[in-house]
């Protein structure tokens, strides 16, 4: 099978979602799946290093040591949906995502999205949980998550993430074992 990995958090940052992501392509590359990942650079151009894609991005203004792009018709996104991948699984929810969902478009593969973070804490930190910041992570993670076949978070804690209520149906949890 060809699968097609997306994250903003990649082998230019560290942390826990790099670390799930390479949990992620090793185990699925050691069953025999051809893996293929898209994230950012951490330079201004894109580049390609084997099975890694990287798209020309900058730094984000909202949250440091993170980058975003725009870069929706670089030739190495032309090259993913080329490719053709069977199955799309975006693991973080900025700009890769968009060109995921457009290489999903092309190649008509089936998106799988996992959560990682609590966006109500994130965000709105201890208000979280006021009835009208739960309505609005609420309608916000229906919007983010419409697209996926099958939403996956890595514990039960975030099962119950307000953000991901409207997605119940579809919610699967998958520990990382890390």
């Amino acid at each position: 099978m060809r699968i097609l990995i997306s994250t903003d958090c990649y082998l230019f940052n560290i942390g826990g979602i790099t670390a799930s992501v390479l949990a992620l392509c090793t185990g699925l590359r050691r069953q025999g799946h051809e893996v293929k990942t898209l994230s950012l650079s951490n330079c201004g151009r894109s580049f390609k290093d084997g099975d890694d894609y990287y798209i020309r991005s900058f730094p984000a203004f909202y949250y440091p040591g993170m980058r975003i792009s725009f870069a929706m018709h670089d030739p190495l996104l032309k090259e993913l949906e080329e490719w053709d991948p069977d199955l799309i699984h975006i693991q973080t929810e900025g700009s890769p995502r968009w060109m995921s969902l457009k290489i999903s478009k092309h190649s008509g593969a089936p998106i799988v999205m996992t959560c990682h973070t609590d966006y109500g804490y994130f965000v709105f930190g201890k208000y979280k949980s006021l009835p009208p910041v739960k309505a609005i992570m609420r309608r916000a993670g229906k919007i983010l998550y419409r697209r996926a076949v099958r939403v996956t978070v890595p514990s039960q804690k975030a099962a119950d993430f307000p953000f991901l209520q409207e997605v119940q149906d579809r919610l699967t949890v998958v520990p990382n074992g890390m």
